[in-house]
């Protein structure tokens, strides 16, 4: 069976509880390489540098918001096609749309299971 190259996802997150649990998550499948980073400023410059598949973001972070972070993401010529999905504890579902979204942003409501996590991861990062 051919083995295909992990695709990379950056959780950034100054919970490291939290960001330990969604990269134990993720690499239990064995299709992701989790790498983290707790510091909002920071966040731009590991993306250039490990340039990952996807970027799961906390909103709320102490340095810098998150949705700070996504606007130079995507102002980013280099990075601005890699998905981005807000994490989140200050939203509930009754807020998410039928897409499971919040003014077009996807998101994900902490704490959220392994098949929240890993059903959305696979929306943006298929098999």
């Amino acid at each position: 069976m051919k083995q295909f190259p992990k695709k990379k996802i950056l959780v950034a997150d100054d919970d490291v509880l939290e960001s330990y649990l969604v990269k134990s998550v993720l690499e239990a499948t064995g299709q992701y390489e989790v790498l983290l980073e707790a510091r909002g400023g920071k966040v731009l410059k590991k993306a250039l540098e490990i340039r990952p598949d996807l970027i799961l973001q906390d909103i709320v972070m102490p340095d810098k918001e998150g949705s700070e972070i996504a606007w130079e993401i995507k102002n980013t010529p280099d990075l601005q096609f890699i998905p981005i999905i807000f994490m989140t504890g200050s939203a509930s579902k009754e807020d998410l749309d039928s897409n499971g979204k919040i003014g077009g942003n996807p998101f994900i409501i902490k704490p959220a299971s392994a098949d929240e996590i890993l059903k959305r991861v696979k929306e943006y990062l298929p098999d």
